[in-house]
């Protein structure tokens, strides 16, 4: 019988325990992805600007180099017979 009266306040006071924990693990889980994402995501911004501006190089001197070859082509067409 004795058992039966502190069982009911004891299984409350465990749900209410993990609930606790459950909301304090949630919270805190939150706020380090937001934290993350807010100090990433410029990171991120600036890999991209940084690709863009060498990508945009590579097509400069890719379109330099078919000038030049171009220019070479017309070069040794001269010495054809």
């Amino acid at each position: 019988m004795w058992v039966n009266i502190f069982k009911f306040p004891l299984v409350v006071l465990i749900a209410v325990t993990c609930v606790g924990f459950g909301t304090i693990s949630f919270i805190t889980a939150k706020n380090a992805l937001y934290s993350n994402m807010g100090k990433t995501l410029p990171e991120i911004s600036a890999s991209s600007e940084e690709m863009n501006s060498s990508t945009e190089e590579v097509a400069a001197a890719a379109q330099s180099l078919s000038g030049m070859t171009t220019d070479m082509m017309q070069e040794v067409n001269k010495f054809k017979l």
